[in-house]
């Protein structure tokens, strides 16, 4: 026998006590949340998508889609946009209608931006490790991503806006 060939003893495979110890091992799948992972935000990635039918409303992947990483980082970009243009606005009159915002930019710039843009990753880094799951109505998590990004462009632009026609 060279090294390279793997002897099987087949009567080990087919024994009945042994394919029913097997068989009796605890089912994982049945964990309802994953404890965080490593690979959920992309190191060494191995699942490109679910495994098994039953998971497709819900299992994680730890290789996403490239309009997913366009969508985030679409949403982290529009995030700092509208800090710096909420902030020029607000220097040339304006006034902030959200009250914490409103509450962190008269303590200290630093921390609204800080707390604003750390909110948004975070928000889009749990968002993305879930993207596969169904919320409300079913819709999936990818697409309130998606929706996200659209919003937050739309808002950037209103800002641009009113910076090309400011506040009196």
């Amino acid at each position: 026998m060279s090294n390279n060939t793997i002897a099987i003893d087949s009567e080990a495979l087919s024994h009945p006590e042994a394919e029913h110890a097997r068989r009796q091992l605890p089912d994982r799948r049945t964990q309802q949340f994953n404890t965080f992972n490593a690979r959920h935000i992309g190191i060494r990635p191995r699942r490109q998508q679910v495994r098994r039918d039953g998971d497709v409303a819900g299992g994680y992947v730890d290789w996403y889609d490239a309009r997913l990483l366009l969508s985030a980082l679409g949403i982290t970009v529009c995030c700092c946009l509208d800090a710096f243009f909420t902030l020029t606005l607000l220097s040339m009159g304006a006034t902030e209608l959200n009250l914490l915002m409103a509450v962190l930019i008269e303590t200290d710039i630093r921390k609204f931006v800080m707390f604003k843009v750390g909110l948004t990753c975070l928000s889009v880094v749990l968002l993305v490790i879930h993207y596969n799951f169904r919320v409300v109505r079913g819709i999936r998590v990818e697409h309130l991503l998606h929706a996200a990004f659209l919003a937050y462009a739309t808002l950037v632009g209103y800002e641009l806006v009113l910076l090309a026609n400011p506040p009196l």
